[in-house]
């Protein structure tokens, strides 16, 4: 199952759209969730991921010159159904992340349900400081 997963990832972000100005593959397939202290979050919904359940996966994109350490619930809601999973760890300066092996990709509702709608709750977005920075570089933090 990781192989099509991946199969379906690399056909996702490999395809191309127009003329317009992008700054990866497949960008514009991409729907914000949200931007909060230099941390874009954005998500794309698969159907039937895995032959039977939709599955969401999750961008993240780090525009500080800082690395940041995230930590967010990500909700996901169906007719009649709500699920939810945690997301945490951290982002180099300038970096992005996405995928399974990130820990952003889920299939919430393994019983074919469809996803209706996703959503982020308790999100937090923190700093991380260079224990080696100087005081007049930590007084900036």
């Amino acid at each position: 199952m990781r192989v099509l997963w991946c199969m379906v990832l690399i056909y996702a972000l490999s395809g191309t759209q127009g003329a317009s100005a992008q700054r990866f593959p497949g960008e514009p397939a991409w729907k914000l969730l949200i931007e909060h202290e230099g941390v874009v979050v954005k998500y794309i919904r698969y159907r039937e991921a895995n032959s039977v359940g939709d599955g969401v996966v999750i961008l993240l994109e780090n525009t500080n010159s800082y690395t940041v350490r995230y930590r967010f619930t990500v909700v996901f809601r169906s007719e009649g159904a709500e699920e939810d999973a945690l997301a945490e760890g951290e982002l180099m300066a300038g970096a992005m992340k996405t995928g399974d092996s990130e820990g952003l990709f889920w299939i919430p509702f393994e019983d074919g349900r469809a996803i209706r709608q996703v959503g982020l709750r308790g999100y937090r977005f923190t700093r991380v400081v260079d224990p080696m920075a100087g005081p007049h570089d930590r007084a900036r933090s």
